[in-house]
């Protein structure tokens, strides 16, 4: 059984059709999804990049070994270079992961080799 039991019928023109079309193609929703979302009152927003979801997972996962190499010299209360430098390629493989997906430009200084 159908929980949505009212249809309803638009006429479109050309160009009404064509920016409709267009707007759903910026979503993940279907048309009648797209309609009942702004009849809801939502915002059409863009579907995200490709890889953003890679993108998130990798960013998570480096954040669990940043903070596992944290843990780990606050619980020695000592910081060796080796650890520094880890941490170092951790954040450069980070912002150049954000970098890529976004275009982000790199800060004079930032990352140095």
């Amino acid at each position: 059984m159908r929980s949505r039991t009212h249809r309803v019928q638009v006429w479109l023109d050309d160009k009404e059709y064509q920016h409709f079309v267009e707007q759903v193609e910026k979503t993940y929703f279907t048309q009648s999804g797209c309609l009942r979302g702004l009849i809801d009152g939502f915002e059409v927003q863009p579907r995200a990049p490709e890889g953003y979801a890679k993108l998130l997972t990798f960013v998570s996962e480096m954040s669990n070994n940043v903070d596992k190499v944290v843990h780990l010299a606050r619980a020695t209360q000592s910081v060796n270079m080796e650890q520094v430098t880890l941490l170092q390629t951790m954040m450069r493989e980070i912002f150049n992961a954000l970098r890529n997906l976004t275009g982000l430009k790199m800060p004079d200084g930032a990352f140095k080799e």
